[in-house]
């Protein structure tokens, strides 16, 4: 009887350690999927801002030619 006892306390010991792993893990799986939101909303940050200075680009490119600082191309 005390055999079971001690079994059942172990079983119980483990059970609990495996609900803390499954917790850490259910915040870990959060916590990536809200990175790689983020990351995507960078992404789309970085595209918009080389488009941006593609156009101010080619606007000083066009100033330079119409104030003949630069040849026409």
């Amino acid at each position: 009887m005390a055999d079971d006892n001690i079994i059942l306390e172990h079983l119980r010991h483990i059970r609990q350690k495996v609900d803390t792993i499954e917790e850490g893990q259910a915040e870990l799986r959060d916590r990536v999927g809200r990175l790689e939101r983020n990351v995507a909303d960078l992404h789309g940050d970085f595209a918009g801002i080389s488009g941006r200075i593609d156009r101010l680009d080619s606007s000083v490119s066009e100033i330079r030619r119409r104030l003949d600082l630069a040849p026409a191309e």
